[in-house]
C-alpha cells in the first residue's frame, strides 16, 4: 500500500495537497488489515503494523516539510503582529486606568451626594444602606429619581413608625433597643421579633419568680406545720387532747397508732405531708408530727 502527501499550487495560487483523495482511497485498503491477532498471525501482524508506522511516518513528515515551507515567513510575522497587539493593548489598559480613576471619583462624590440628601430628608440615624440601590450611581440613573427614591424610603419610614408604636414596651431602655433594631434594618418585621423576644423574657421572669415564691411558701407551710390546699393553708393535725368540756364520742372499735421515720428531701416530704392532711379529712384519721429535722 502506497500513499504519499503531494502537495501541488492551485489555480488561485494557493498551496493544496491530494490530503483529501488520500482520505477517500485509504478506507478500502485498511479493512484487509481488521483481523484478530492470534498466535498463527503474530508475525505477520508484526509486519503488517511496522508497514503502516512507516507510512503515517512518511506522510507526517511530508506534512511538516509543506508546513515549513507555508508558514516558514508567517511564524515570525505572528509574533510581530502579536507584539503589536500587545503595545496596542497596553496604550489602551493606561488609557483605561484614567478613564476609570475619573468614574471612580465621580462615584463617590454621587455617593456623597446621595447620603446627604438621606440625612436631610430622613435622618442620619437611619441605615441608608439599609435600602441602598446600587444602580442609583450609574451615570443613567439621575440624581432626581433618586430624590424620588428617598421620598419614597421616607414614606415607608413614617408608616413604619406608626406600626412600631403599636406593639413597643413602656420601658424607655426596651423602646431603644427595639428602635436600635429598625434604624440598622428599616424592617419592622425585625423589630417586632426584637420586641417579642423582650416581652418573651419578661413572661419568662415572671413565671420563674412566681415558681420560686411557691416553692418558698411551700417550705415555709412546712416549716409551720401546715399545707396549702384549694381552701388556704391547713394546718397539720397536731396531737390533741379534748377539753373537759368535750364529750368523748363512745368508740365502736379499738383505736391502733402506727409510729414511723419517713426520710426524704424537703420536696418529698412536703408531697407525704399533703397526702396524709389529704388523707386525715377523707377518712378521719388522726395524725401528729413528733420530730423535724435534717438527717
Amino acid at each position: 500500500m502506497e500513499f504519499t502527501l503531494v502537495p501541488s499550487i492551485g489555480e488561485d495560487g494557493h498551496i493544496k495537497t491530494n490530503a483529501s483523495e488520500l482520505l477517500k482511497e485509504i478506507e478500502k485498503p485498511l479493512q484487509k488489515y481488521n483481523y484478530v491477532v492470534t498466535e498463527e498471525t503474530y508475525s505477520q501482524a508484526k509486519t503488517d503494523r511496522a508497514s503502516l508506522n512507516k507510512i503515517a511516518t512518511r506522510i507526517s513528515d511530508e506534512r511538516k516539510r509543506i508546513e515549513n515551507d507555508v508558514f516558514k515567513n508567517w511564524i515570525q510575522d505572528k509574533k510581530d503582529i502579536m507584539e503589536v497587539e500587545k503595545k496596542i493593548k497596553a496604550s489602551s489598559a493606561k488609557l483605561g486606568e484614567g478613564i476609570t480613576a475619573i468614574d471612580d471619583k465621580e462615584k463617590q462624590e454621587k455617593e456623597q451626594r446621595i447620603i446627604d440628601k438621606w440625612n436631610e430628608e430622613v435622618g442620619e440615624l437611619y441605615n441608608i444602606q439599609a435600602l441602598w440601590n446600587k444602580k442609583w450611581l450609574n451615570k443613567s440613573y439621575s440624581f432626581a429619581d433618586i430624590e424620588k427614591d428617598i421620598a419614597k424610603a421616607k414614606e415607608k419610614i413614617d408608616k413604619d413608625i406608626l406600626i412600631l408604636k403599636t406593639f413597643i414596651p413602656d420601658d424607655r431602655a426596651e423602646q431603644k433597643m427595639i428602635f436600635n433594631v429598625y434604624r440598622k434594618s428599616l424592617d419592622v418585621t425585625l423589630a417586632k421579633v426584637e420586641a417579642d423576644r423582650i416581652r418573651d423574657a419578661h413572661e419568662q421572669e415572671r413565671l420563674e419568680a412566681e415558681k420560686k415564691k411557691e416553692a418558698e411558701q411551700a417550705h415555709l407551710n412546712f416549716t409551720n406545720g401546715t399545707v396549702e390546699t384549694s381552701e388556704g393553708a391547713e394546718p397539720v393535725q397536731q396531737d390533741e387532747k379534748p377539753s373537759q368540756e368535750e364529750v368523748q364520742p363512745m368508740e365502736t372499735e379499738p383505736i391502733y397508732f402506727a409510729q414511723f421515720t419517713v426520710e426524704g428531701t424537703r420536696d418529698q416530704l412536703e408531697a407525704l405531708t399533703k397526702t396524709l392532711v389529704q388523707a386525715q379529712k377523707e377518712i378521719g384519721m388522726k395524725m401528729k408530727v413528733d420530730k423535724k429535722g435534717q438527717a
